[in-house]
């Protein structure tokens, strides 16, 4: 409904920007309803009574209500108050530079409640506006004790409303600096000084009391003159009293020889001297020191910038010194013979060898500049080399600048360098990154910090000794003589700190291994638990220190020293605590297994000293230990040779391995096994001795090498013996089994002849070599020299014989016949492996030509199996794949419907599909024949062709041209079949799609129904008897399904068929397939026919005349009903009737008849499935009914429009055009100007008779009738000559006005113009009368014309020209 009554629909017609704003406005009162109603949704789904439901309701209803009142008072008063403060925003915005968003953002929030205050309250003087430190615009009734940045205040006059009208009149607007002493010097100069020096304020003033006051303000201005000066960090001297009168008094001291003194500016002057002598002693007396008053930590660049700042203050006090007034000054006190014309001097001298000594320091600081900057830009990881050139700088700063020579100031520029690089090292060591990153890491980086901070010290000490190499070789050197310790204290101080640190960061990377240390055995969770507790309770310490407040590096905080020695006490109790669990560890570790995977998983713990301590006593049970280890092992060897020698099965160290070289890696695994655990204890052995210097062991651990050699040698005697018994018996087991034939046959299939022993030998040779341990048997070494060659052998016969196999098996019999010769020589091939060779003999050619010859006739006959397989899959590739099949529709989403209009496309690369197929089964078939029979492409061709007889019977053509058709009628049955299974995949696809039982039940083809006036058509069509229909499509498309079997060529010739089309045809699952799918298509269309019928019944919405219903509706002012337009009963009308135009209410009910007959039709659905697979799309045929409706309703609200429009700009048009007429000056003899003046006037009176002034109601329920349906009119328009047209609503509004004041101007004028009437009258009369008089004369003289007589002969000329005069106006 929405949709087709908007008021775009309607030409000429638009949404107004202010129907625009209240639509914006409805949007926040909506949500806010929503967010009001939630409470009573709740209460209603909490409640059962039907009563409560309605009381509900009814309080919702009500609520609804009072919230859009409310929300329409509320967006009155938001106008109001934006016009109220429109002065005051436009000024903020100006002053402050900012946009107009800033000021809207501010109304939006709390601000606006603080202006808003403001304006409605007359009590509150003033406002101010500042931008806040994060950009946002913010009003108060007061300003900030510490302004930030720039105000704007408005002042109201006392008790004075803010309206729109006065707001420029009663506010005082201002701005305000946020640079208070800039503010205050200004204000003071300009306004505050001069107020109270004026003489004219002084009328009636004791002298004592103007003299106070101008004493006053003279220092009050002097003294915000030197601060401003001093905020700068210049010194500023300020100017006596009176001295713009200097000139003139100095002029009257010269021509009075001396006489006349103004004591009053001479005592001023001296008052300044002393002031100036103050200023400048105060600057000279400074050095370089005052810089650690004014920073806690000054850097070297400070003491730049300090003698930097100096000589520009000492050169600007020069410069203001040398002021011509100045000079004037010392003249005036020459002159005068003042006392302190000598001090100025004496002041004056100072400054310039201040200025002298500055300059040159500052010349010879220069370069240290640079090399101070790259310092502090540059990591200190980094920096150690460019610390001698910086100190060489200072070097020859102290050997070249006589005036920085002295020892407080290479002093003060030591330690600012100490600064500098605690400065940097910390920067370098920040406590976040030193705590918190990566203890091993930090430790790196620590150490070389401290190795940069040594190398620094080293190089003060050496060019310390060296600094007479500075100096030039005429001059004596100076030497540092300051104190060390008081220079390089805190550099000390910070050296021990970090000391302090890179422990902590040790012992805390040492700790944090705890975190990976795992324990194994009964007890090893308590003791991995204990540990996790260690670690943790480390952690904690650890994070402790982390999470100190302060700068651990800060030397003047003693917290951190504190903290260091609980922690490192702690850390003491943690590393016994450690090496409890430790011992407890190894106590509990029952295996010499177990006592070293200890040591392992402690790692470098185990070597702190506290924890190796602790160890020590318990390694003394590695002794026992290894003793009864060396026992199991003597006890598992005795009875695993008792064993062997009474059963002979020997012990193995895995089943897989031979059995000689199996026993003997047992034998060599028992050795292993008492061999580690000694050299371990050898080393723990060592280990102690380097810790402590002594050895950990007794001398009882002699008897246990001493068994140990015993054991070793035991061992050793059985693996000899064990290696003798196996060395006897390989030449014989060499000799026996290489006699042997390399191949058999089992019936028709082949098998390999190579012995297991012989294979068996091989292995135990492989292991043996691998032990490294005993001389090989020569025939066991030639054998196992031999296994590559053997072993290549034994893999290529593998292969041939299961090639061989392959072809004999799975071959089809067709296939085996084209080979059949090949086989023959092959098997005459096999049989001198079977009968002939054996493995002594070199069998490398013979393998090779078995090989050769097998594979050569695999590859070709697995070639051939190939391309037929790879044919058939490139075939099942479109074959399995149904020929129509869906496509995505953009409505529909995921499931596709089968796109109509690609049939074509699909068919055709189906059936190239199919041609590239069967001309690839025929490039394969040529390919397999020269495969098959080994004939090469260029030599079949050149005279004998594809499959050509040759005259010698026994050839191989003629051997392949009896046997290659039986291969080829093979290939042509399994084309046959593939043919038949894609027709009947893509069938049985289309039938299961269109199936309303068995099928998916979602769209599969769609009709779009639509109207193309008369008629409802469908694409496409349903009508059989159409070329492009529906059932012809689908019956096109199963002739082109069919026809896949045609467009396949049959591969053999034999048969008298071209094709497989007979096969297709004969088929009855295809023909049943094809019944079924014409059937359900053709019942579907029925059922769609009826359905389609609910939309004739709208016919007359398209087939009527629009404009003859107007007419008609006009005409009779009665309501035109469906029924009456679906029967025409308005066709007896009278034409001669005159038109009078229906009640508003009439045109109200008729369009309400197209709005009801719009909500019944929207209620149509768009679209319909039928029989679960054909979709009927209705979205148009739909949207052009509705479009039909609403053009009906449209020509009612168009004629209203027009009328309204036309009833407006013609009365807008009459009044423009008499207010012009009436307001024309008339002059006494103007009868044109009287007679169009009179004209307006019986107009005006015309309308005013018509009831002009009762036309606005009607128009503005008219107008308010159109809004309803949500026609708006235009706020602007334009005629046809481009000229801008006021609006409807502009009309509505300033027409009654306009009218009144017509009549008001009709009245005036009517008034003013009846002594003219009079007047014309009398004028009139008198020319009436004139012209009476003169037309009696012409009749007298023209009664004697001489046409009239008859001797006239120029009759007709006469006559002539008397018409002429006639037409001239004779009178």
């Amino acid at each position: 409904m929405v949709d087709a009554y908007n008021p775009d629909r309607l030409s000429g017609l638009y949404m107004s920007s202010v129907h625009r704003d209240k639509v914006n406005c409805n949007k926040k009162y909506f949500m806010d309803k929503i967010v009001d109603i939630i409470p009573f949704i709740t209460s209603v789904l909490s409640v059962r009574s039907p009563y409560k439901y309605a009381t509900i309701i009814n309080t919702l209803v009500v609520q609804d209500v009072e919230a859009e009142e409310r929300n329409k008072q509320k967006l009155i008063a938001m106008n109001e108050l934006d016009a109220k403060t429109d002065f005051m925003s436009n000024f903020v915005l100006k002053v402050l530079r900012l946009k107009p968003e800033k000021w809207q953002k501010m109304m939006q929030g709390e601000e606006r409640n603080i202006v808003q205050k403001y304006i409605e309250n007359a009590d509150i003087p003033l406002i101010t506006f500042n931008v806040s430190h994060i950009g946002f615009l913010q009003a108060n009734f007061g300003f900030s004790s510490v302004p930030r940045s720039k105000f704007a205040y408005f002042v109201r006059k006392p008790r004075h409303v803010i309206t729109k009208e006065n707001a420029k009149s009663i506010l005082l607007a201002g701005q305000i600096s946020n640079q208070v002493v800039s503010e205050l010097t200004v204000f003071t100069e300009e306004i505050i000084y001069p107020l109270l020096c004026n003489p004219k304020n002084h009328k009636n003033w004791p002298r004592i009391i103007i003299d106070d006051i101008k004493k006053h303000a003279y220092d009050f201005k002097n003294t915000l003159y030197q601060i401003r000066g001093e905020l700068s960090n210049q010194v500023m001297l300020p100017m006596p009293d009176g001295i713009e009168k200097l000139d003139e008094v100095e002029s009257l001291l010269i021509k009075s020889n001396g006489e006349i003194v103004d004591v009053y500016l001479k005592t001023n002057i001296e008052g300044i001297v002393i002031l100036w002598t103050t200023q400048i002693n105060n600057l000279l007396k400074e050095d370089s020191d005052v810089v650690f008053s004014k920073k806690r930590f000054p850097l070297p660049v400070d003491d730049v910038d300090f003698w930097s700042t100096r000589l520009k203050n000492l050169e600007g006090v020069y410069a203001q010194l040398r002021h011509p007034r100045v000079k004037k000054m010392a003249n005036y006190l020459e002159l005068t013979n003042s006392v302190y014309l000598q001090c100025f001097k004496t002041m004056l001298t100072s400054l310039v060898a201040g200025v002298v000594e500055t300059r040159d320091i500052v010349i010879h600081q220069m370069p240290l500049l640079k090399q101070f900057e790259t310092f502090l830009n540059t990591n200190f990881l980094e920096s150690q080399h460019l610390i001698r050139p910086m100190i060489h700088c200072i070097g020859l700063l102290w050997a070249n600048s006589r005036y920085y020579r002295k020892t407080e100031r290479i002093t003060v520029l030591m330690k600012e360098m100490c600064n500098m690089i605690v400065q940097q090292s910390t920067a370098c060591c920040e406590q976040r990154s030193m705590f918190f990153g990566e203890p091993f890491e930090q430790v790196l980086k620590l150490s070389q910090v401290l190795e940069n901070i040594e190398h620094f010290l080293n190089v003060y000490e050496k060019n310390k000794k060296n600094i007479g190499s500075f100096f030039a070789a005429d001059c004596i050197p100076i030497h540092w003589t300051f104190d060390y310790d008081s220079v390089f204290m805190k550099l000390l101080q910070f050296i021990e700190r970090l000391k302090m640190a890179k422990t902590i960061l040790q012992n805390t990377a040492e700790m944090l291994k705890l975190e990976k240390v795992e324990f194994g055995g009964i007890r090893g969770k308590i003791y991995s638990a204990k540990t996790t507790d260690i670690y943790e309770k480390y952690t904690k310490l650890f994070n402790d220190i982390c999470n100190i407040q302060y700068d651990p590096l800060d030397t003047e905080d003693e917290s951190f020293k504190e903290d260091y020695r609980r922690f490192m006490v702690k850390v003491i109790d943690i590393d016994r605590c450690l090496a409890k669990v430790f011992g407890d560890a190894f106590d509990d570790c029952s295996h010499l297994d177990n006592i070293f995977k200890l040591l392992q998983v402690i790692g470098d713990l185990a070597n702190r000293p506290r924890i190796l301590k602790e160890l020590q006593p318990r390694y003394e049970r590695l002794i026992d230990l290894l003793d009864g280890e060396l026992i199991q092992v003597k006890q598992i060897c005795e009875e695993g040779m008792i064993v062997y020698y009474n059963t002979k099965r020997r012990p193995m160290i895995d089943a897989y391995f031979p059995p000689v070289a199996g026993m003997l890696w047992w034998i060599f695994k028992l050795q292993q096994r008492v061999q580690i655990p000694m050299n371990e204890f050898n080393q723990i052995e060592d280990l102690y001795a380097i810790y402590f210097g002594t050895l950990i062991f007794s001398s009882s651990s002699d008897d246990l090498r001493v068994k140990y050699d015993v054991l070793i040698k035991r061992l050793n005697c059985i693996e000899n013996e064990l290696y003798d018994e196996w060395f006897v018996t390989v030449p014989q087991l060499c000799k026996r089994n290489t006699k042997k034939s390399l191949l058999i046959r089992e019936k028709s299939l082949l098998k390999l002849n190579f012995s297991h022993e012989l294979v068996c030998l091989l292995r135990e040779v492989r292991y043996l070599i691998l032990l490294d341990k005993f001389t090989i048997p020569q025939e066991g070494i030639e054998l196992y020299d031999r296994s590559e060659e053997l072993q290549s052998a034994i893999c290529k016969l593998n292969l041939s014989i299961i090639w061989y196999n392959d072809i004999r098996k799975d071959s089809h019999e067709s296939e085996v016949t084209l080979i059949e010769n090949e086989i023959k020589e092959v098997d005459v091939l096999l049989r001198k492996g079977i009968d002939e060779l054996n493995w002594n003999t070199n069998v490398t050619a013979y393998v090779e030509e078995v090989f050769d010859m097998i594979d050569k006739l695999q590859k070709r006959v697995l070639t051939a199996q190939k391309n037929v397989k790879q044919t058939f899959q490139q075939m099942d590739s479109w074959a399995n794949v149904a020929m129509y099949d869906r496509h995505p529709h953009p409505k529909i989403g995921k499931y596709p419907l089968l796109a109509l209009d690609e049939n074509n496309s699909r068919k055709l690369k189906r059936f190239e599909d199919i041609r590239t197929t069967q001309k690839e089964i025929i490039h394969k078939l040529k390919e397999n024949y020269f495969l098959y029979f080994k004939v090469h492409q260029e030599d079949n061709q050149k005279s004998k062709g594809f499959g050509k007889a040759s005259q010698d019977e026994n050839s191989e053509e003629n051997f392949a041209l009896i046997n290659w058709p039986a291969y080829v009628d093979y290939i042509d049955s399994q084309v046959s079949s593939a043919i038949l299974k894609a027709i009947i995949i893509s069938l049985t696809s289309l039938y299961t799609n269109i199936d309303a039982i068995r099928g998916p039940n979602i769209p599969f083809v769609e009709v779009l129904a639509e109207l193309q006036e008369p008629d409802i058509t469908f694409k496409p069509p349903l009508d059989q008897n159409e070329t492009e229909s529906l059932y012809s499509i689908f019956s096109i498309m199963i002739d082109e399904i069919i026809e896949q079997a045609e467009t396949y060529e049959r591969i053999t010739k034999d048969i008298n068929l071209n094709n497989y089309l007979m096969e297709a045809k004969n088929d009855k699952q295809i023909l049943t397939m094809k019944t079924k799918i014409q059937d359900i298509v053709s019942n579907t269309i029925e059922d769609i026919h009826k359905y389609i019928a609910v939309y004739e019944s709208y016919s007359y919405l398209w087939l009527d005349d629009k404009q003859e219903f107007l007419y008609v509706f006009l005409k009779t002012s009665n309501v035109i009903t469906k029924d009456v337009l679906e029967a025409s009963e308005y066709d007896d009308i009278d034409d001669d009737e005159p038109i009078i135009r229906p009640p508003l209410a009439v045109f109200k009910e008729q369009i309400d008849v197209f709005e009801n007959l719009y909500k019944e039709c929207d209620k149509l659905p768009e679209t319909r499935l039928f029989n679960g697979w054909l979709l009927l799309d209705m979205k148009r045929l739909k949207q052009s009914l509705l479009n039909a409706i609403c053009k009906w309703g449209n020509v009612f609200k168009q004629n209203i429009v027009d009328y309204v429009e036309n009833r407006l700009n013609d009365l807008d048009e009459f009044i423009e055009q008499a207010s012009k007429s009436l307001c024309s000056d008339l002059k006494d003899n103007d009868y044109e100007g009287l007679l169009c003046v009179m004209g307006c006037l019986i107009k005006v009176r015309e309308r005013q008779v018509n009831s002009t002034q009762a036309m606005f109601e009607p128009i503005s329920e008219q107008i308010e009738l159109l809004k309803t349906y949500g026609v708006e009119f235009l706020e602007e328009s334009y005629d046809q000559d481009g000229k801008k047209k006021h609006s409807v609503y502009t009309l509505l509004e300033v027409l009654p006005e306009k009218w009144k004041n017509l009549l008001k101007l009709s009245s005036v004028v009517k008034s003013n113009v009846g002594p003219l009437k009079i007047n014309q009258a009398h004028l009139i009369s008198k020319q009436v009368t004139l012209f009476n008089a003169r037309m009696q004369s012409y009749r007298d003289e023209f009664k004697y014309k001489k046409f009239f007589s008859l001797k006239c002969e120029e009759v007709y000329s006469l006559i002539d020209k008397t018409h002429l005069e006639l037409i001239r106006g004779p009178f």
